[in-house]
């Protein structure tokens, strides 16, 4: 995180990072096509500014992205076949402000 302090009141920051979750196997499956799953990694970034536009009022405001690849969801392994397993799907981009 990167942190810049305009002044005593107000702050404006940066933030990059990543992550990821394992790959693994789905045990309790015997269909091959759901057996195993890729790890997930994720590389995201903030934005924002924190501050004190009053004396008796904090605040805050964030823009961020999160950039998923090979996202980790549960899913039934057919519509006939109610068993759940761990998939990969190609990915996701997740953004926002607040």
């Amino acid at each position: 995180t990167v942190r810049y302090r305009i002044n005593d009141r107000n702050i404006v920051y940066a933030r990059v990072a990543t992550a990821f979750r394992p790959g693994g196997f789905n045990a309790g499956t015997i269909n091959v096509d759901f057996l195993s799953y890729e790890k997930e990694s994720v590389l995201g970034g903030e934005v924002g500014w924190k501050g004190q536009p009053f004396s008796w009022l904090d605040a805050a405001l964030t823009a961020y992205v999160a950039d998923i690849e090979d996202l980790q969801v549960i899913t039934a392994i057919s519509t006939t076949d109610t068993t759940t397993a761990l998939v990969n799907v190609p990915g996701s981009l997740t953004y926002g402000f607040e």
